[in-house]
Parts: C-alpha cells; sequence; structure tokens
C-alpha cells in the first residue's frame, strides 16, 4: 500500500493528518486524529485519475478541518457525485 500525506490540520489539543492511501483494492483517505483514533474508507478503483480525484478531495477536507467521524458520510456522497 502507498500513502501520501495530502494535508495537516489542528484544532484544540488534536492534530488531523489527512492521507490518500493507494492499493490493489482502490484509493481511499485515512484521516489520522493523533494520539485519538483514525477511519478510512476506499473511494474509487485505483487508476491515476482516480487517484488525483481523492487527493484533491482529501485536501479539501484538511482545509475544511474534517473529524474522522464525518468521513463515512462525506465518502458516500462523494462517491455518489463521481457516479
Amino acid at each position: 500500500m502507498k500513502s501520501q500525506l495530502a494535508g495537516q490540520s489542528k484544532w484544540n489539543h488534536l492534530t488531523m493528518e489527512y492521507i490518500v492511501q493507494e492499493s490493489e483494492e482502490g484509493i481511499g483517505i485515512e484521516i489520522r486524529e493523533i494520539a485519538t483514533r483514525s477511519v478510512s474508507e476506499t473511494l474509487l478503483p485505483p487508476t491515476p485519475e482516480n487517484l488525483r480525484r481523492v487527493t484533491e478531495f482529501a485536501k479539501l477536507l484538511a482545509e475544511g478541518v474534517v473529524f474522522a467521524d464525518n468521513l463515512p458520510e462525506l465518502a458516500e456522497d462523494f462517491r455518489t457525485e463521481q457516479a
């Protein structure tokens, strides 16, 4: 599995890292809440174009300071928009 950090944000004493992950299964995002927990979602099949789309989405999540608990709902919305 390949991973790349797309962005990072801080809120109070919490740091969130927005990581794009690429594997044979697909390309997805993991939001890592440092010292707390992380949630990951596979969003699209693995292609260079999908990697670009998911990376841009991860950057938007980082800019908006999105918490890990919100990723499943946002991932579903993203998948729907891409269909």
